[in-house]
């Protein structure tokens, strides 16, 4: 792996050409990516226990 490849930035889908970063539920399951502009857009669709309490309700199953 060379540094271009360790270093590589990812630019937001939502086309604000701002870097992105991964967001994961209180369970570290992979959500999405966000940059700062869409976070709240995007984290808006979800409920708020899944992404603080680990312990939140689902039905269906989640592989550990």
């Amino acid at each position: 792996m060379n540094l271009n490849e360790l270093f590589r930035v990812s630019i937001c889908g939502c086309g604000s050409g701002e870097p992105s970063r991964e967001v994961c539920d209180a369970r570290g399951i992979y959500l999405c990516r966000v940059c700062d502009k869409c976070e709240r857009e995007k984290l808006s669709g979800y409920r708020s226990d899944v992404l603080g309490d680990a312990g939140y309700w689902h039905d269906e199953p989640i592989d550990e």
